[in-house]
């Protein structure tokens, strides 16, 4: 399984997000100033350094 770190960047589905918080089983990712969700590290994909240069993060939308 793949460990995160606080500000890594990370998709969930369709949603790009950054890391917040790490606990013992779900992660706070979050996208914009007020929209945060938990969820479990299994879902999330980390994001290459290649794919924020090319704007993958600007792409995407939270979709809540």
């Amino acid at each position: 399984m793949t460990e995160f770190s606080i500000c890594d960047l990370a998709r969930n589905g369709l949603r790009a997000a950054t890391v917040t918080d790490v606990g013992t089983v779900l992660v706070t990712i979050s996208m914009g100033m007020s929209a945060s969700r938990m969820v479990c590290p299994w879902e999330l994909v980390r994001l290459r350094a290649a794919e924020v240069e090319r704007g993958f993060g600007a792409r995407w939308r939270w979709n809540n």
